[in-house]
């Protein structure tokens, strides 16, 4: 039973009188206002315990991306070692392809 709702059983069994109509209805909103506000603390309380059973699959995601991140900078550098290899390698068969033609030339 609500702080109202008793304060309205309680005037009604003393022999108080009884609110006028208007005082009534607005005893009726605050019944309704108490009961909606229980209610929505109730779904909070339940929000909060969600949130709190997911905490450590939303930790997990996080991690997992902080190591997704650090694979990626790294690959960057890999890449880029690779590119570097490859642009090596590119002149090194350049020389030698020279070298290789000025020889079959001369001894040709």
């Amino acid at each position: 039973m609500s702080l109202v709702e008793h304060e309205l059983d309680h005037k009604s069994r003393s022999n108080e009188v009884l609110p006028i109509e208007g005082e009534r209805k607005e005893l009726v909103v605050y019944a309704q206002i108490e009961r909606d506000i229980i209610k929505l603390n109730e779904t909070m309380s339940i929000l909060r315990n969600l949130v709190m059973e997911q905490q450590p699959s939303i930790d997990s995601i996080e991690t997992f991306i902080e190591e997704s991140k650090a694979h990626v900078t790294q690959s960057q550098s890999v890449l880029v070692q690779a590119e570097e290899y490859h642009a090596g390698t590119n002149i090194v068969h350049y020389v030698i392809g020279s070298v290789f033609a000025i020889a079959v030339y001369l001894f040709l």
